[in-house]
């Protein structure tokens, strides 16, 4: 989103709160503040922008520059008030300040008693760095009513020992995010594992502890990513279902602000891979009516999730609905993608985008969008989206019925493809196809490439090629050939799960 001139920061801020933070922020202002009303009116009119910007601000509100910080920190101080009893690591530190305030006006013993309560949710909810904090407050504090030696030395040693508990917990996380940052990357790289080393080193993180939940959740991880990268269907579900349980388990009971975008992420793939598609339109539904705290997170499976169902709506056979649904939540998916900053992500659903257009014989508005996406230069990261939007280019122009352009694109395309060392059996038949291909022999050719690439398939033991993950090559074929449709091949391998 564009914004005119200034920081937006405030603008972001404003948008970012939902109708209920709104309400509180506005009894707030006018509580305390005798000039509420002159605040809630800068508050009111960034409220009604639709893109930030700021010359009609500083036209009408005389100064705009000071009253903007103000707003700011007013509507951060609301928040922390509207937000202390349900946030964890808000409310513990508002007892931490508490203690403060006791402790400045002498009231040591009450501070202690709240400084206790807050040692014991630091170990509950596993604020490792926090508690060593405390522990050392609380023992500065206990230092001065020590009465004797004997009280001082049990309290040393207590001391002594709580910090060493502490310790083994954060040197066991510390070792597991070593792991998770030097094995994750790994399992994103073709052949860098071979099946026995990568068993040897499952085996190898079964058999590791975990002393803390947050330990737990990057063991699963791990877990979760060898057995993604080795194809393991039979462990791949039950490893995201675990992961995904534990994140989900611990930010419920202890840490709300805990990021679970990649155990969702990953689960909502295993379901797809599963061929669960019904099951991941639902999760998507129902956890994006879920209110969420954080809105930057929301904003990240408000992009995961809508790519997850366009895509498990294209292979349940729902093209209309999946078109429908697109043309939606486009302007909610781009807002959310420029928020979060994910290009990568912008450019799968543009992809996406142009396969439902595709299948619902939007074919000019086809050709638009990928002509759209190559000004772009968006596909330069991986070379198989590349070959996939020139498949799907050629294929529009044939279904546009323009054969004489199609056979020059695809002599174009092998070209490309032999500089670029893009190599794919299916490709070739492809570009085979469209380069013999004519308006009285093009059913012929398609039923032959169709054949031929399903007896590659079987014979080689090969996942059949999709055009960007969502539709295979061979059903498109099976089409054009007079056979069945793309929706009832879909329907008739996907529809019942």
């Amino acid at each position: 989103m564009a914004r005119t001139t200034g920081s937006n920061e405030l603008y972001r801020l404003i948008h970012s709160l939902t109708v209920e933070e709104k309400g509180y922020f506005k009894k707030f202002a006018t509580r305390h503040s005798s000039e509420g009303g002159k605040y809630l009116q800068l508050f009111d009119a960034i409220n009604k922008q639709t893109v930030f910007e700021e010359k009609s601000l500083i036209k009408k509100f005389k100064s705009y520059a000071f009253m903007k910080v103000y707003l700011k920190e007013t509507i951060v101080e609301s928040m922390l008030l509207y937000y202390r009893h349900q946030n964890q690591q808000i409310d513990l530190l508002t007892q931490i300040q508490k203690v403060h305030f006791l402790l400045m006006k002498g009231m040591q013993d009450e501070a202690l008693k709240i400084l206790r309560k807050c040692i014991k949710e630091t170990k509950r909810i596993e604020a490792f760095e926090m508690s060593r904090y405390l522990q050392r407050l609380q023992m500065n504090l206990l230092l001065k009513t020590v009465p004797d030696a004997q009280l001082y030395e049990q309290l040393a040693k207590d001391y002594e020992n709580n910090m060493n508990d502490i310790g083994k917990l954060e040197d066991d996380l510390l070792q597991w995010e070593v792991r998770s940052l030097t094995i994750l990357p790994s399992t994103k790289k073709a052949d860098v594992f071979n099946t026995k080393s990568q068993d040897d080193l499952i085996q190898v993180i079964n058999k590791t502890g975990s002393a803390s939940q947050q330990s737990k959740i990057l063991k699963q991880q791990v877990l979760y990513e060898l057995y993604r990268s080795e194809m393991n269907q039979q462990n791949l579900m039950t490893a995201a279902e675990q992961y995904f349980f534990s994140v989900e388990t611990f930010k419920r009971d202890f840490n709300s602000e805990y990021n679970d975008i990649p155990a969702i992420n990953n689960y909502l793939y295993s379901l797809a891979t599963y061929n669960r598609f019904k099951e991941v339109i639902a999760f998507c539904n129902k956890t994006l009516l879920q209110p969420r705290q954080n809105q930057n997170q929301y904003q990240q499976l408000l992009v995961r999730c809508i790519i997850f169902k366009t895509s498990a709506l294209v292979h349940l056979g729902k093209f209309q609905e999946a078109l429908e649904y697109t043309e939606q939540m486009e302007k909610s998916f781009h807002s959310a993608a420029l928020t979060t900053k994910d290009t990568v992500r912008q450019n799968v659903f543009m992809l996406k985008k142009i396969i439902v257009l595709f299948l619902n014989k939007h074919y000019r508005e086809t050709w638009l969008d990928i002509q759209n996406i190559q000004q772009k230069k968006a596909l330069e990261r991986l070379a198989v989206d590349f070959a996939d939007l020139k498949m799907v280019e050629l294929m529009t122009q044939f279904m546009l019925g323009n054969f004489d352009l199609v056979k020059a694109m695809a002599a174009k395309v092998r070209r490309e493809f032999s500089k670029n060392k893009i190599q794919s059996t299916t490709y070739d038949m492809l570009l085979t196809f469209f380069s013999k291909t004519s308006p009285a022999t093009y059913k012929q050719e398609a039923k032959k490439i169709f054949q031929q690439l399903n007896e590659y398939y079987t014979i080689n033991k090969k996942f059949h090629r999709k055009a960007f993950a969502m539709i295979r090559y061979t059903y498109w074929l099976e089409e054009i050939s007079g056979g069945r449709t793309m929706q009832q091949g879909l329907q008739e391998q996907f529809g019942g799960k």
